[in-house]
């Protein structure tokens, strides 16, 4: 978790910087959950592909 923000949402002093850098700090996250939500579910499907084409 960081703590670091380089503008505060509670005062009203909210420029383009600050607004790009929250969208960007979230779409980050998700994207990287996504990945990770995508790599553990095709895991156990190539694991069973690779095992069903050995045989």
């Amino acid at each position: 978790m960081e703590y670091y923000e380089p503008c505060d949402l509670y005062s009203q002093r909210v420029d383009k910087n600050c607004l790009f850098w929250f969208y960007y700090k979230i779409t980050n996250r998700a994207f990287f959950h996504f990945v990770r939500t995508i790599r553990t579910i095709s895991e156990p499907l190539n694991r069973k592909k690779n095992t069903f084409m050995s045989h």
